[in-house]
């Protein structure tokens, strides 16, 4: 829902799918060269993958590219 919503605001969006590996991710992003890549988490037990994601992208600068994440699992465990 959340990739159909800025498709409709005007950003491009390439959906990645879900289930995503972390594995892989940089170079997948090296390719595209996304402004922004956002990764959104609905389970709880999933959220130890968003650091699996973070150090696959730790190489990557800031300033060009923008991590964002959001999803039900994060405002249900805000910690």
């Amino acid at each position: 829902m959340f990739a159909v919503l800025m498709e409709q605001r005007g950003w491009e969006v390439i959906y990645l799918g879900q289930d995503l590996p972390a594995d892989g991710l940089s170079k997948i992003v090296a390719q595209v060269t996304p402004v922004v890549l956002c990764v959104t988490f609905s389970m709880a037990e999933h959220l130890p993958g968003i650091f699996d994601i973070a150090q696959e992208l730790k190489d990557f600068d800031s300033q060009q590219m923008v991590f964002a994440y959001t999803g039900r699992a994060f405002t249900q465990n805000p910690e």
